[in-house]
């Protein structure tokens, strides 16, 4: 088993904000181990009571089509309305050019 926090330090990181333990648990979500997925139920059942009204879009399509550009436009007029936003990119063969365009959005998400 990997370096796993506790169940209520995943729970308690996410609720708050945290996004390093956010990240962990996107880590841990994700994991193929078989070892995780008790762990990952536990998780997931502490915080989907939390989530509200929230919604999960998916973004797909062939490449130059204009995602990261939708994608970037969209976060800053939900960020700019006082909402919050995660954005999840699974591929790490990202090109640079997107990298740099959900970097600008992840600026602009922090408030600076």
């Amino acid at each position: 088993m990997q370096n796993r926090l506790s169940l209520e330090s995943y729970v308690d990181g996410v609720l708050s904000g945290n996004r390093m333990i956010l990240s962990r648990a996107i880590t841990l979500i994700e994991s193929q181990l078989s070892s995780d997925k008790e762990l990952t139920q536990q998780v997931l059942e502490k915080i989907l009571p939390h989530a509200g009204r929230s919604m999960r879009i998916g973004i797909t399509g062939v490449p130059g089509v204009g995602k990261s550009t939708f994608i970037e436009a969209f976060g800053k007029k939900l960020t700019q309305q006082g909402k919050k936003l995660a954005v999840i990119n699974h591929h790490l063969w990202v090109e640079d050019g997107t990298r740099s365009r959900i970097s600008a959005l992840a600026w602009h998400m922090s408030g600076m």
